[in-house]
């Protein structure tokens, strides 16, 4: 019998310290995975928190961006001319499920979005890239990078 409790008490407070162990390398890792940065000032001292946060390539950082609107007729505008590093909003304004899909540039497949949500994706690379909505194939435009 006092074996057995024994025991009891082993694997009890072999847990205790696992759950223990697993809690102190989860507050680790928490606090050294935050994103971002924050200024703290006051008329007396300024405090700078700094944190990790990814490096995001200078060829990815949008310079400027624009919206083509996919409605039940089509894309608006059906074709435009932008300069490398913009920043491109696919608005879907439509009433069924659309798509923004590419023949030609694997990272325009944008895959099915709803009304009244957006897509976004930056051109880095010069060229002329033609899409179609995957649900309705007449649907199609043209984006020339320069």
């Amino acid at each position: 019998m006092i074996q057995t409790i024994d025991k009891k008490i082993v694997i009890v407070l072999v847990f205790l310290i696992a759950l223990f162990a697993v809690g102190i390398i989860y507050l680790m890792y928490a606090a050294s995975s935050k994103i971002g940065s924050v200024s703290v000032q006051t008329e007396q001292s300024t405090t700078q928190l700094q944190t990790v946060h990814p490096t995001i390539p200078q060829d990815m950082i949008p310079t400027s961006d624009t919206t083509i609107v996919l409605t039940n007729t089509g894309f608006e505008p059906k074709a435009i001319t932008i300069k490398t590093r913009t920043q491109v909003i696919f608005t879907y304004d439509g009433s069924e499920t659309a798509s923004v899909q590419s023949h030609d540039y694997a990272r325009l497949n944008l895959g099915p979005f709803h009304s009244g949500t957006s897509l976004t994706i930056i051109f880095d690379k010069p060229g002329t890239y033609t899409y179609y909505d995957s649900f309705h194939p007449t649907r199609t435009g043209i984006i020339i990078v320069q």
